[in-house]
Protein backbone atom coordinates (compact mmCIF):
# COMPACT_ATOMS: atom_id res chain seq x y z
CA UNK A 1 0.00 0.00 0.00
CA UNK A 2 1.17 3.33 -1.26
CA UNK A 3 0.05 6.04 1.62
CA UNK A 4 0.27 9.77 0.81
CA UNK A 5 -1.79 13.11 2.00
CA UNK A 6 -3.64 15.48 0.20
CA UNK A 7 -1.23 18.82 0.32
CA UNK A 8 -1.30 22.10 -0.28
CA UNK A 9 -0.10 24.21 -3.54
CA UNK A 10 0.02 27.18 -1.92
CA UNK A 11 3.56 27.89 -3.12
CA UNK A 12 2.94 26.32 -6.65
CA UNK A 13 2.24 22.47 -7.98
CA UNK A 14 5.92 21.52 -8.00
CA UNK A 15 6.14 22.24 -4.28
CA UNK A 16 3.63 20.03 -3.47
CA UNK A 17 5.62 17.69 -4.71
CA UNK A 18 8.59 18.75 -2.19
CA UNK A 19 6.44 19.17 0.31
CA UNK A 20 5.13 15.29 -0.38
CA UNK A 21 8.72 14.28 -0.13
CA UNK A 22 9.19 15.95 3.17
CA UNK A 23 6.46 13.88 4.35
CA UNK A 24 7.45 10.75 2.96
CA UNK A 25 4.95 10.52 1.09
CA UNK A 26 4.63 7.65 -1.64
CA UNK A 27 1.56 9.05 -3.50
CA UNK A 28 -0.04 12.90 -3.73
CA UNK A 29 -3.59 14.58 -3.55
CA UNK A 30 -3.63 18.35 -4.59
CA UNK A 31 -6.04 20.94 -5.86
CA UNK A 32 -5.34 22.48 -9.53
CA UNK A 33 -7.13 25.43 -9.17
CA UNK A 34 -9.18 27.32 -6.75
CA UNK A 35 -11.18 24.66 -4.58
CA UNK A 36 -13.84 27.70 -3.64
CA UNK A 37 -14.41 29.41 -7.07
CA UNK A 38 -16.29 29.18 -9.82
CA UNK A 39 -13.56 31.14 -11.46
CA UNK A 40 -9.64 29.59 -11.62
CA UNK A 41 -6.94 31.10 -12.87
CA UNK A 42 -5.44 30.08 -15.78
CA UNK A 43 -2.66 27.17 -16.04
CA UNK A 44 0.55 28.44 -17.14
CA UNK A 45 2.63 26.61 -19.34
CA UNK A 46 4.98 27.31 -17.78
CA UNK A 47 3.67 25.90 -14.28
CA UNK A 48 2.96 22.61 -15.72
CA UNK A 49 6.10 22.30 -17.26
CA UNK A 50 8.19 22.72 -13.40
CA UNK A 51 5.44 20.37 -11.98
CA UNK A 52 6.31 17.43 -14.71
CA UNK A 53 10.20 18.14 -15.09
CA UNK A 54 9.88 17.63 -10.66
CA UNK A 55 8.14 15.10 -10.79
CA UNK A 56 9.76 13.10 -13.56
CA UNK A 57 13.22 14.06 -11.26
CA UNK A 58 11.80 12.16 -7.96
CA UNK A 59 10.99 9.14 -10.49
CA UNK A 60 14.52 8.59 -11.20
CA UNK A 61 14.59 7.07 -7.54
CA UNK A 62 11.87 4.61 -6.55
CA UNK A 63 12.54 5.63 -2.93
CA UNK A 64 11.15 9.49 -3.92
CA UNK A 65 8.79 8.49 -6.75
CA UNK A 66 5.36 10.04 -5.96
CA UNK A 67 2.42 8.05 -7.57
CA UNK A 68 0.00 8.07 -8.10
CA UNK A 69 -0.95 11.98 -8.27
CA UNK A 70 -4.57 12.86 -7.29
CA UNK A 71 -6.83 15.74 -8.08
CA UNK A 72 -9.93 16.62 -6.24
CA UNK A 73 -12.68 18.76 -7.72
CA UNK A 74 -13.60 21.78 -6.44
CA UNK A 75 -16.32 22.21 -3.54
CA UNK A 76 -18.86 24.49 -5.74
CA UNK A 77 -19.88 21.89 -9.04
CA UNK A 78 -22.84 19.66 -8.49
CA UNK A 79 -23.20 17.60 -11.53
CA UNK A 80 -26.92 16.59 -10.32
CA UNK A 81 -28.05 19.96 -9.92
CA UNK A 82 -31.47 21.08 -11.31
CA UNK A 83 -30.58 24.56 -11.36
CA UNK A 84 -29.39 25.33 -14.94
CA UNK A 85 -26.67 27.41 -14.63
CA UNK A 86 -25.38 25.41 -11.46
CA UNK A 87 -25.67 22.28 -14.06
CA UNK A 88 -23.88 24.05 -17.16
CA UNK A 89 -21.41 25.75 -14.62
CA UNK A 90 -20.77 22.30 -13.09
CA UNK A 91 -20.05 20.69 -16.90
CA UNK A 92 -17.47 23.72 -17.36
CA UNK A 93 -15.69 22.87 -13.96
CA UNK A 94 -15.39 19.40 -14.77
CA UNK A 95 -13.98 19.73 -18.62
CA UNK A 96 -11.92 22.28 -17.38
CA UNK A 97 -10.32 19.98 -14.27
CA UNK A 98 -10.04 16.93 -16.03
CA UNK A 99 -7.85 19.05 -19.12
CA UNK A 100 -5.75 20.32 -16.03
CA UNK A 101 -5.37 17.12 -14.80
CA UNK A 102 -4.20 15.59 -18.37
CA UNK A 103 -1.95 18.53 -18.92
CA UNK A 104 0.42 17.98 -15.55
CA UNK A 105 -0.11 13.98 -16.28
CA UNK A 106 -2.07 13.28 -13.11
CA UNK A 107 -3.49 9.92 -12.82
CA UNK A 108 -6.65 10.42 -11.12
CA UNK A 109 -9.69 13.19 -10.92
CA UNK A 110 -11.39 12.58 -7.94
CA UNK A 111 -15.34 13.88 -8.09
CA UNK A 112 -17.87 13.56 -5.62
CA UNK A 113 -21.15 12.15 -6.64
CA UNK A 114 -24.02 14.94 -6.75
CA UNK A 115 -26.82 16.52 -4.40
CA UNK A 116 -30.13 15.68 -5.84
CA UNK A 117 -31.83 18.97 -4.47
CA UNK A 118 -35.25 16.84 -3.66
CA UNK A 119 -35.35 15.17 -6.65
CA UNK A 120 -35.40 11.76 -6.92
CA UNK A 121 -32.23 9.96 -6.88
CA UNK A 122 -32.82 8.12 -9.65
CA UNK A 123 -33.53 11.49 -11.25
CA UNK A 124 -30.15 13.07 -10.08
CA UNK A 125 -28.17 9.98 -11.17
CA UNK A 126 -29.92 10.25 -14.78
CA UNK A 127 -28.48 14.11 -14.78
CA UNK A 128 -24.76 13.22 -13.45
CA UNK A 129 -24.68 10.71 -16.53
CA UNK A 130 -25.26 13.28 -19.32
CA UNK A 131 -23.40 15.65 -17.58
CA UNK A 132 -20.14 13.31 -17.51
CA UNK A 133 -20.87 11.43 -20.57
CA UNK A 134 -20.91 14.46 -22.01
CA UNK A 135 -17.56 16.03 -21.06
CA UNK A 136 -16.25 12.32 -21.70
CA UNK A 137 -17.35 12.64 -25.59
CA UNK A 138 -15.19 15.49 -25.82
CA UNK A 139 -12.27 14.79 -23.90
CA UNK A 140 -9.14 12.85 -25.06
CA UNK A 141 -6.57 12.66 -21.83
CA UNK A 142 -5.35 10.32 -20.21
CA UNK A 143 -6.62 11.31 -16.75
CA UNK A 144 -9.44 8.90 -15.25
CA UNK A 145 -12.16 10.32 -13.11
CA UNK A 146 -13.43 8.68 -9.87
CA UNK A 147 -16.30 8.50 -8.31
CA UNK A 148 -16.01 9.36 -4.89
CA UNK A 149 -19.00 8.03 -2.52
CA UNK A 150 -20.49 10.09 0.17
CA UNK A 151 -21.71 10.19 3.39
CA UNK A 152 -25.68 10.87 2.54
CA UNK A 153 -25.64 14.24 4.43
CA UNK A 154 -28.33 16.22 2.88
CA UNK A 155 -29.59 15.54 -0.53
CA UNK A 156 -26.34 13.94 -1.35
CA UNK A 157 -26.76 10.85 -3.74
CA UNK A 158 -23.67 8.14 -3.66
CA UNK A 159 -24.49 7.12 -0.12
CA UNK A 160 -24.61 3.15 -0.96
CA UNK A 161 -22.11 1.48 -3.61
CA UNK A 162 -25.97 0.38 -5.42
CA UNK A 163 -26.04 3.97 -5.99
CA UNK A 164 -22.54 4.24 -7.19
CA UNK A 165 -23.15 1.21 -9.87
CA UNK A 166 -26.06 2.69 -11.07
CA UNK A 167 -24.06 5.50 -12.29
CA UNK A 168 -21.36 3.34 -13.30
CA UNK A 169 -23.44 1.45 -15.66
CA UNK A 170 -25.78 4.43 -17.11
CA UNK A 171 -21.94 5.74 -18.20
CA UNK A 172 -20.33 2.89 -19.30
CA UNK A 173 -17.21 4.13 -20.14
CA UNK A 174 -14.13 2.11 -18.78
CA UNK A 175 -12.44 5.94 -17.83
CA UNK A 176 -14.51 6.34 -14.83
CA UNK A 177 -13.81 4.57 -11.66
CA UNK A 178 -14.39 4.94 -8.10
CA UNK A 179 -12.64 6.42 -4.73
CA UNK A 180 -13.55 5.39 -1.35
CA UNK A 181 -13.43 7.35 1.56
CA UNK A 182 -13.44 5.85 5.09
CA UNK A 183 -15.30 8.37 6.97
CA UNK A 184 -18.13 8.59 4.67
CA UNK A 185 -18.33 4.54 4.38
CA UNK A 186 -19.05 4.71 8.17
CA UNK A 187 -21.25 7.93 8.62
CA UNK A 188 -23.35 5.90 5.66
CA UNK A 189 -23.99 3.16 7.82
CA UNK A 190 -21.05 0.68 7.08
CA UNK A 191 -19.67 -0.32 9.85
CA UNK A 192 -15.95 -0.80 9.33
CA UNK A 193 -15.19 -1.72 13.15
CA UNK A 194 -16.90 -4.70 12.96
CA UNK A 195 -15.42 -7.81 10.03
CA UNK A 196 -19.13 -7.98 9.52
CA UNK A 197 -19.52 -4.71 8.04
CA UNK A 198 -16.36 -5.09 5.90
CA UNK A 199 -17.41 -8.21 4.48
CA UNK A 200 -21.05 -6.47 4.16
CA UNK A 201 -18.98 -3.10 2.18
CA UNK A 202 -16.93 -5.75 0.11
CA UNK A 203 -19.79 -7.87 -1.16
CA UNK A 204 -21.69 -4.98 -1.45
CA UNK A 205 -19.13 -3.32 -4.12
CA UNK A 206 -18.42 -6.62 -5.97
CA UNK A 207 -22.09 -6.80 -6.45
CA UNK A 208 -22.60 -3.37 -7.58
CA UNK A 209 -19.63 -2.78 -9.48
CA UNK A 210 -16.13 -5.58 -8.98
CA UNK A 211 -14.06 -4.37 -6.53
CA UNK A 212 -11.42 -3.98 -9.35
CA UNK A 213 -12.79 -0.51 -10.68
CA UNK A 214 -11.69 0.85 -6.46
CA UNK A 215 -8.63 2.90 -7.79
CA UNK A 216 -7.89 5.28 -4.85
CA UNK A 217 -8.82 4.82 -0.75
CA UNK A 218 -9.54 8.20 0.81
CA UNK A 219 -8.23 7.29 4.89
CA UNK A 220 -9.68 9.74 7.16
CA UNK A 221 -11.57 8.21 10.96
CA UNK A 222 -14.73 9.66 11.54
CA UNK A 223 -16.27 12.22 14.57
CA UNK A 224 -19.73 11.43 14.19
CA UNK A 225 -21.26 7.63 14.87
CA UNK A 226 -21.66 4.76 11.95
CA UNK A 227 -25.10 6.03 10.56
CA UNK A 228 -24.95 9.52 10.96
CA UNK A 229 -24.81 10.84 7.45
CA UNK A 230 -22.31 13.38 8.72
CA UNK A 231 -19.13 14.16 7.29
CA UNK A 232 -16.31 14.97 9.83
CA UNK A 233 -13.25 13.71 9.78
CA UNK A 234 -10.94 13.00 12.30
CA UNK A 235 -7.20 11.78 12.86
CA UNK A 236 -6.28 8.69 12.42
CA UNK A 237 -7.41 6.49 15.63
CA UNK A 238 -8.90 9.38 17.24
CA UNK A 239 -12.91 9.06 15.71
CA UNK A 240 -15.09 6.21 15.63
CA UNK A 241 -13.64 3.89 13.63
CA UNK A 242 -10.46 3.73 15.86
CA UNK A 243 -7.25 2.34 15.24
CA UNK A 244 -8.40 -1.49 15.03
CA UNK A 245 -10.85 -0.32 12.23
CA UNK A 246 -8.06 0.59 10.31
CA UNK A 247 -6.10 -1.94 10.58
CA UNK A 248 -9.16 -4.61 9.90
CA UNK A 249 -9.60 -2.05 6.51
CA UNK A 250 -5.80 -1.80 5.27
CA UNK A 251 -4.67 -5.49 5.43
CA UNK A 252 -8.17 -6.60 3.59
CA UNK A 253 -6.97 -7.62 0.17
CA UNK A 254 -9.31 -5.42 -1.43
CA UNK A 255 -8.05 -2.50 -0.30
CA UNK A 256 -4.30 -2.98 0.67
CA UNK A 257 -3.49 -2.79 -3.27
CA UNK A 258 -4.80 0.52 -3.21
CA UNK A 259 -3.13 4.02 -2.81
CA UNK A 260 -4.39 5.41 0.55
CA UNK A 261 -4.76 9.29 0.86
CA UNK A 262 -5.17 11.12 4.05
CA UNK A 263 -7.84 14.14 4.00
CA UNK A 264 -7.36 14.05 8.05
CA UNK A 265 -7.22 18.02 9.76
CA UNK A 266 -3.54 19.75 9.11
CA UNK A 267 -4.05 22.21 12.14
CA UNK A 268 -0.60 21.96 13.48
CA UNK A 269 2.62 21.48 11.48
CA UNK A 270 3.28 17.73 12.73
CA UNK A 271 -0.63 16.35 11.60
CA UNK A 272 0.39 14.97 8.62
CA UNK A 273 3.57 13.15 9.87
CA UNK A 274 1.39 11.69 12.86
CA UNK A 275 -1.55 10.34 10.74
CA UNK A 276 1.21 8.75 8.54
CA UNK A 277 2.56 7.05 11.51
CA UNK A 278 -0.34 5.69 12.79
CA UNK A 279 -1.46 4.51 8.84
CA UNK A 280 1.68 2.65 8.79
CA UNK A 281 1.92 0.94 12.27
CA UNK A 282 -1.59 -0.35 11.21
CA UNK A 283 -0.25 -2.02 8.34
CA UNK A 284 2.59 -3.59 10.34
CA UNK A 285 0.55 -4.47 13.95
CA UNK A 286 -0.89 -7.81 12.31
CA UNK A 287 2.39 -9.06 10.89
CA UNK A 288 4.00 -8.59 13.42
CA UNK A 289 1.11 -10.92 15.95
CA UNK A 290 1.71 -13.58 12.91
CA UNK A 291 4.86 -14.06 14.16
CA UNK A 292 4.53 -14.71 17.59
CA UNK A 293 4.73 -18.03 19.23
CA UNK A 294 1.87 -20.33 19.31
CA UNK A 295 -0.06 -19.70 22.52
CA UNK A 296 0.98 -16.65 23.71
CA UNK A 297 -1.31 -14.31 25.40
CA UNK A 298 -3.11 -11.01 23.81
Amino acid sequence: MRLGAHLSIAKGLPSALDLALKHQCQCLQVFVGNPRSWKTAPLPDEAVEAFRRRRAQLALKTSTRIEPVVAHMPYLPNLASCRRDVYRLSRQALADQLDRCARLGLEYLVVHMGKHEGRSIPQALERMARAIGKVLRAYSGGTMLLLENTAGQGTETGRTMEEIGQLLRRLDDPRVGVCLDTCHLFAAGYDLTEATGLKQLVDEIETSFGCTRVHVLHVNDSKKPCGSRVDRHAHIGEGCIGEAGFRRVLVHPVFRRLPAILETPQDDPGDVDRNLARLRACLRRPRQRAIEPAGRAE
